[in-house]
């Protein structure tokens, strides 16, 4: 029903194409999902001239059974008509195929008027190939230092991935019309390299018998006939033309992803370049890239006593910068404080701005981990300044997310969802598929909170996508898991119990601690649904145990509140006195978890007016939060026992407040149902049995709501009931 679309209308337009024919994500049996294409049509199509083929319109709904052959073919016909006109929309407003879906504006962050030197064509031997990468870092670096806005090698290298095979020059501009390519190229002339460098009208040459050394000195030439006189360059210099060759060497196979063969390059290297502090530092960032968090601590701190803030402040500052990064990693943000504070200091006293904007990022999620929201917000904002003036693409996207992935924990996930829209379009943009699928998995849980299921699962479809391109288990587990909670989210239980037990059949315990854990927490929900109260209740206490830092604590409550109603749907009185207990005594303080620990109180209470207390309680800490997730878990837990009791005044306040999810969530429909059922409003509920029906997919719903049979009387609303001569 709208005019204009975007990447969410068309994955829910596909959604239905594919339910409709019976298709799904998983099988792509007739609609194919080629990634950052589109969508293809590869069911059998069948050609009939013998009469007119029917118009599009009519052939939109599902043909009768005793359809003639003609109109049963129609339908797919029709979606594959509406698949291409969906694609002609695509390439006429501007997503084409080569372009990445964001580049008309900006991409990824990156600072308006940035360079960004490209790989280096080389004229040398086969043994001169690193020079490819190594000289065009060395050269990024040495623009930058100069004071020219130049995009970091790691998002260069990725814009390049991302536009495929071709002309770089081409790859940047489709990327961002304002960024400016510089060309630089190194050949072997006698016993001198030659480096040519090139920036629109500008070019310069210089020679030296290392090509290390020509490259600096072209870089200077170009930074001089910019207007920009070489300074502050010294900090980049090593100490020898071979330590120097060898950092190049380490960070071109870094930036190829080779990480073995970087690691046997400075194995392989002299003791005296090996154990340069420059060729130490290289390799703990190395072991990082390569998730070694524990290794690349250990060699940072070594490296670290051996460095003085006097002599060495430019590299203590880029190695404390490294340091809080791992510290965060390893999940030890008090550890990290120290260090990040150390490198902003020094790295900002003494020149090393790539230090500081690190190191300001990283403060930022250690002060978010440590629920000091106003210092992360400020050193997040003192991130971006850094990265802009870096020309940090990559980077500048990531501090986006990170800031978005704190919204989402603070509970305010309408804020945090247009910021992942944006990043995993950015990521995608790069060909960047572990960043783009933590994107997607951020937006689904907030769409989940949001109580936007079918926008969750639509999402879940992207990732799922990219899932054959991530190799890490941690991120594929974490998508899967949300993937299963989008499914149930919209009835497709078996679906998500299928999910559900590959993700806790395949994660390892020792390394997967917290998807496992969350795993076990949402198939619990599922088991208590279904009526296994048993199995939820074994699941949700392992959840709670595998959720210890402060960081879960939102849903480790929820995991503690499945495990106290599991133990009393079993009649273990005991049991969820002391699992209720446990949830009361460690969530007190922080109004999420106070929620749940209300919550399952209300549920347990034995008592009505006790029930009552706290579920108005737990209702306005619900409200408080403005988080329709919760709202609406309140809405339910209330509501239900107040119609039950024939309360409908109070009930109808309660379940008003969720009348606007009704139209997507189950349970708020059900809710809805049950109200004006009792009320005897038939109109009312017909509509809200109809929306409940609607999104059941596979779940049940209470026996007594199929059948109108209203008892009670409307004179405390002052009404009455339908049918009569003063119904409102």
């Amino acid at each position: 029903g709208r005019s204009t679309g975007g990447d969410t209308t068309l994955s829910k337009a596909i959604l239905a194409a594919r339910r409709a024919l019976g298709d799904t994500a998983e099988a792509q049996t007739l609609i194919r999902t080629v990634p950052r294409f589109g969508y293809h049509w590869v069911g059998a199509v069948v050609e009939e001239t013998a009469e007119p083929p029917p118009s599009v319109a009519p052939a939109l709904p599902v043909a009768p059974a005793a359809a003639p052959r003609r109109q049963r073919n129609a339908a797919p016909v029709a979606v594959a008509v509406l698949l291409v006109l969906a694609a002609a929309w695509i390439v006429v407003h501007g997503s084409v195929a080569w372009r990445p879906r964001d580049a008309v504006t900006h991409t990824a962050g990156a600072p308006a008027g940035a360079a960004a030197v490209l790989p280096v064509d080389v004229l040398g031997e086969p043994e001169d190939a690193w020079l490819r990468l190594g000289l065009m870092d060395l050269f990024s670096n040495r623009l930058r230092d100069g004071g020219l806005s130049v995009i970091g090698s790691e998002s260069v290298v990725a814009l390049l991935r991302a536009g495929g095979a071709g002309d770089p020059r081409e790859a940047l501009l489709r990327a961002d019309a304002q960024v400016r390519p510089i060309a630089v190229s190194a050949a072997r002339h006698g016993a001198e390299w030659i480096v040519h460098a090139t920036l629109a009208d500008r070019t310069v040459d210089a020679s030296a018998v290392d090509p290390i050394a020509a490259a600096r000195a072209a870089a200077d030439r170009l930074l001089e006939a910019l207007g920009l006189p070489p300074h502050g360059t010294a900090a980049r210099d090593a100490p020898t033309p071979t330590l120097d060759q060898l950092m190049q060497r380490t960070e071109a196979a870094r930036l190829a992803d080779d990480l073995d063969r970087a690691r046997r390059l400075l194995d392989e290297a002299p003791a005296q370049w090996r154990d340069a502090p420059e060729a130490r530092l290289r390799r703990a960032q190395i072991d990082a890239r390569g998730g070694r968090f524990d290794e690349a601590g250990r060699r940072l701190r070594a490296l670290l006593a051996d460095l003085s803030a006097e002599t060495q402040p430019t590299l203590r500052a880029r190695v404390l910068a490294s340091l809080c990064s791992i510290e965060n990693q390893l999940d030890r943000a008090d550890d990290a404080l120290a260090p990040c504070s150390e490198a902003i200091d020094l790295g900002g006293a003494h020149g090393a701005s790539d230090a500081v904007a690190i190191a300001y990022n990283n403060r930022a999620i250690s002060h978010a981990r440590r629920h000091d929201f106003a210092a992360a917000e400020a050193d997040f904002a003192r991130a971006r300044v850094a990265l802009a003036r870096e020309g940090d693409l990559l980077a500048l996207v990531r501090v986006d997310g990170n800031e978005a992935t704190m919204l989402l924990g603070r509970g305010r996930p309408a804020e945090a969802l247009p910021i992942f829209e944006r990043v995993e379009h950015r990521f995608d943009a790069l060909g960047l598929a572990n960043e783009t699928l933590i994107a997607i998995v951020d937006e689904i849980d907030a769409c989940l909170e949001l109580l936007r299921p079918a926008d969750a699962l639509a999402a879940s479809e992207r990732g799922w996508v990219l899932l054959p391109r991530v190799r890490e288990a941690t991120i594929r587990h974490q998508l899967q898991r949300l993937r299963a909670d989008a499914l149930a989210a919209n009835g497709r239980l078996e679906e998500a119990h299928a999910v559900l037990e590959h993700v806790i059949g395949t994660a390892d315990p020792a390394e997967e601690r917290e998807p496992l854990a969350l795993a076990r927490a949402s198939l619990a929900a599922l088991e208590l649904d279904g009526g296994h109260a048993e199995l939820a209740a074994v699941l949700a206490d392992q959840a709670v145990a595998g959720l210890p830092s402060a960081e879960d604590a939102l849903r480790r409550a929820r995991a503690a509140h499945l495990d106290v109603l599991a133990r009393s749907a079993l009649g273990d009185a005991a049991g969820a006195a002391a699992a209720l207990d446990r949830l009361v005594r460690w969530s007190a303080g922080v109004p999420s978890t106070t929620f749940y620990a209300d919550l399952a109180a209300a549920e347990t209470a034995s008592t009505p007016a006790a029930a009552d207390a706290l579920c108005e309680r737990a209702a306005a800490t619900a409200a408080d939060l403005q988080l329709p997730s919760l709202v609406a878990n309140a809405a339910v837990s209330c509501g239900r026992r107040l119609i039950a009791r024939g309360e409908l005044e109070r009930a109808a306040i309660v379940v008003g407040r969720v009348a606007r999810y009704a139209d997507a969530d189950f349970a708020s429909a059900v809710l809805e149902a049950q109200l004006h059922r009792a009320l005897g409003q038939r109109t009312p509920w017909q509509a809200a049995l109809a929306r409940a029906h609607a999104l059941a997919g596979e779940r049940r719903l209470p026996a007594d709501l199929e059948t109108f049979a209203a008892s009670v009387p409307l004179a405390d609303l002052g009404g009455k009931r339908e049918g009569s001569a003063a119904e409102p």
